[in-house]
């Protein structure tokens, strides 16, 4: 379980790119994934984005997770994730899509033994330990920057792409906002962007 402790202060920060971050495109994500899947680290890079997209976590959560925290004592990698102390104060458990367990599978499936041990970061930096979460950031910056995918917002584009497809999938701002861990349905409301017109083009739509 991550805990209090293991999550940096800069977890819940937003991106400082200056602008708002917005979802990405179903092309946007796959330039991204292709991209990520280049060079020496591609494995993490690919592991780190997929998890993203798959889960819904902040960069600084992502970045905190140790191997512990996705895969058991008998080896069996985990379809949930407990975090122990989040942004809001609260322990909240994480629901992973057939996507983003897959992509944790076939990381960790890559990892030499020693770097499996319970209390080893899952997404290690260039010296072995964990990844901070500025080092996460400008990580999928310069990842988006090469797939040539500007004005997103920074890495919590990754984020909000998880929460745009959710809500388009079931329509239902409750389950989004319970996945995100946000404080309230107003947050979430924000968050995806939900606009006026279409809460008054739903309302109209009622038979009652």
């Amino acid at each position: 379980m991550v805990t209090k402790r293991d999550i940096p202060k800069a977890i819940g920060r937003p991106p400082k790119s200056g602008m708002p971050s917005r979802p990405l495109t179903s092309a946007e994500r796959k330039r991204l994934l292709l991209v990520a899947n280049e060079g020496a680290r591609a494995t993490r890079n690919v592991a780190l984005i997929q998890l993203g997209f798959g889960s819904g976590m902040r960069i600084g959560e992502l970045v905190s997770l140790k191997i512990a925290d996705v895969m058991s004592a008998n080896g069996k990698v985990r379809d949930q994730i407990v975090l122990g102390m989040t942004k809001n104060g609260k322990s909240h458990r994480v629901y992973l899509t057939k996507q983003g367990l897959k992509a944790l599978e076939t990381y960790l499936s890559s990892l030499p033994e020693r770097y499996k041990n319970p209390e080893c970061p899952l997404f290690r930096s260039q010296k072995s330990g964990f990844l901070s979460p500025s080092s996460g950031s400008r990580l999928i910056v310069g990842l988006l920057k090469k797939a040539g995918i500007e004005k997103v917002g920074g890495s919590h584009s990754i984020r909000k792409s998880l929460a745009s497809e959710l809500y388009k999938h079931c329509g239902n701002l409750k389950v989004v906002s319970k996945v995100l861990n946000h404080s309230s349905l107003a947050v979430t409301s924000r968050y995806i962007g939900v606009t006026s017109e279409e809460i008054s083009t739903a309302v109209a739509g009622l038979k009652l």
